[in-house]
């Protein structure tokens, strides 16, 4: 798997609403809880891979008449 800044871009999209209410939930003067910004972390990569993997089940008919992406090999085998 390769990771890189724009693969990152959509975790950090799903992340930043969760943990800044996380932040906010806290008391004043207190730490967010660190165990819920790791699961909330988690959880954010996970949907990403998810709405990733959708979205190549659902635009695969889209995808092959594309043709930019058409010239690159198909690794999932759907073209």
């Amino acid at each position: 798997m390769d990771v890189d800044e724009t693969s990152t871009a959509g975790s950090w999209l799903l992340f930043w609403p969760c943990g800044w209410s996380i932040a906010m939930s806290a008391n004043p003067g207190c730490l967010p809880d660190l165990i819920m910004l790791l699961l909330f972390g988690l959880g954010a990569v996970v949907m990403r891979g998810a709405g990733c993997t959708i979205n190549d089940m659902w635009d695969r008919d889209i995808d092959s008449k594309v043709l930019i992406i058409a010239m690159f090999p198909s690794w999932h085998g759907y073209s």
